[in-house]
């Protein structure tokens, strides 16, 4: 039987749902964990709409998330402009 893998960007949803979870239960520092993760893979993964994600999810609870995110979606979107 052939194992399926899913596409990149399901993981890095994953991680964003999965510290969204974390920062409504009151674990701060675990959501900014797994947000900051998302943001380092959705950055390898060029994918934009799930940095913003990530930027939406961290929101002004998460600074240090924020400032991740905020970051390489900067950087991103400046690649994507040369």
């Amino acid at each position: 039987m052939q194992h399926l893998r899913a596409a990149p960007q399901w993981r890095v949803i994953e991680l964003i749902t999965t510290g969204r979870v974390r920062l409504l239960a009151g674990d701060r520092r675990g959501a900014t964990e797994l947000l900051v993760g998302a943001v380092r893979e959705a950055r390898v993964q060029r994918l934009t709409h799930q940095l913003q994600c990530a930027l939406s999810a961290a929101s002004e609870a998460l600074p240090d998330a924020r400032e991740s995110a905020e970051q390489g979606l900067t950087q991103l979107r400046t690649e994507m402009a040369a």
